[in-house]
């Protein structure tokens, strides 16, 4: 079941690329989280675990500029895969347990409520960045040690 997840997630492109979490930090994050998620859900349901892993996930989501729905569609999905998965994971009758339908709701709308906070603060910071590079181009102009398109070579005043 958390091979169909990580597809969902990432992708079919998703291949695990080894352990090194430099050289892949999106599978090292999806390798960590991932699971994490499935053990709330399918466990104790312990809120602050589950916040923390949709927070990295979503975080993840919001810097790959995905849409809301898009970023959160993964854990929809997941009535699907386990509705596709042997009894131990259903009840009797072969539908799904409604405290699992709940957790997952709940999980949907908590991963909505961070994807939204993190694509608020990457506006943030790329305005700040922005306002920044404006910042040092009027001041390197206004000293006049740069050339007015703020790159090239450094001009003195003599």
């Amino acid at each position: 079941m958390l091979e169909l997840v990580l597809r969902r997630v990432s992708g079919d492109a998703f291949a695990v690329a080894g352990d090194d979490p430099l050289r892949d930090p999106v599978g090292a994050i999806l390798r960590e989280h991932v699971p994490a998620l499935l053990d709330e859900l399918f466990g104790s349901m312990d809120a602050a675990r589950l916040r923390r892993s949709l927070d990295a996930l979503m975080r993840l989501r919001a810097v790959q500029a995905s849409s809301c729905g898009e970023a959160v569609a993964f854990i929809g999905s997941l009535r699907e895969i386990v509705a596709d998965q042997p009894r131990p994971v259903r009840v009797e009758s072969g539908a799904m347990p409604a405290d699992l339908c709940e957790r997952i709701a709940e999980a949907e709308r908590l991963a909505g409520e961070l994807y939204t906070h993190h694509r608020e603060r990457a506006v943030v910071i790329r305005r700040n960045e922005a306002l920044r590079r404006d910042f040092v181009a009027r001041r390197c102009r206004d000293r006049k040690q740069c050339p007015p398109s703020g790159r090239g070579t450094v001009e003195t005043s003599g």
